[in-house]
């Protein structure tokens, strides 16, 4: 069974805008049985702190997910991905973010729901990337692949309230603009699934350069090998979420 987007993922994330709140909750969601939940977090900084948040995440029925790769650009966005295997269906439940500081921004939460992966995911990989202080427009990074039939979801956090435009073989599963604190976010995955295993480089890009942008990647493996390429599905198409106005040129 390739691995597919379950038609029980919430649709966009939940989020909170100018909070000092250490905590942000999904909506509710039923994951079935044998699915794997992958939680995409995003924390946006009003003011600039050289010192980026401890994230954990939890469900309703204290499950606590793994923490897999995270980054901070050491100045307004960080962003990391946390994954749980429910075996069994769990039933109605929600997914809780929590940082360890309360400077005043965005905390932001997204649930994916995932059909056919491996009950472990072992040995997959994981990839981060930040720009901290420089003016860069290509909000990007590289992940190694490792195995045919493999998925990769990425979270990306933006320092400033940009438009953003996907690089090739990147699709949108949602964006998070938050205009009071003038920082944004992308929400993504790998257009298809790994076909040949190796580097690839996904994200997005910007008209106008930003002041610094946090991005992490995780593959996920599939719970069976494809025999061959012909067996890899075709992902569905996405139509992104945007929870809020965009503009292209707000900067700090």
């Amino acid at each position: 069974m390739p691995i597919s987007l379950d038609a029980g993922s919430p649709a966009s994330p939940s989020s909170a805008t100018a909070t000092t709140s250490t905590t942000q909750a999904s909506g509710s969601f039923s994951p079935p049985a044998r699915s794997l939940v992958v939680v995409l977090v995003w924390v946006g900084n009003r003011a600039s702190s050289s010192t980026g948040p401890t994230v954990t995440v939890a469900d309703s029925l204290s499950n606590t997910y793994t923490a897999g790769p995270n980054s901070y650009d050491t100045r307004y966005a960080y962003a990391g991905i946390f994954s749980f295997y429910y075996a069994a269906a769990p039933g109605s439940i929600t997914v809780t973010a929590t940082r360890d500081q309360s400077t005043l921004g965005v905390l932001a939460v997204f649930p994916v729901v995932l059909d056919g992966c491996a009950s472990s995911q072992a040995g997959a990989a994981s990839a981060t990337a930040d720009s901290p202080t420089s003016i860069v427009s290509s909000l990007t990074g590289t992940i190694t692949t490792t195995i045919r039939g493999s998925w990769v979801l990425i979270a990306m956090g933006d320092a400033n309230d940009n438009t953003h435009v996907v690089v090739a073989g990147t699709t949108d599963l949602a964006s998070v603009l938050d205009a009071p604190d003038a920082v944004s976010a992308e929400f993504g995955q790998q257009t298809s699934p790994t076909v040949t295993p190796g580097a690839t480089t996904l994200g997005w890009t910007i008209a106008v350069g930003t002041t610094g942008y946090a991005w992490a990647a995780l593959e996920i493996l599939p719970a069976a090998l494809p025999s061959s390429p012909a067996q890899l599905p075709n992902f569905p198409v996405i139509i992104p979420v945007n929870s809020g106005w965009r503009n292209a040129g707000h900067s700090r």
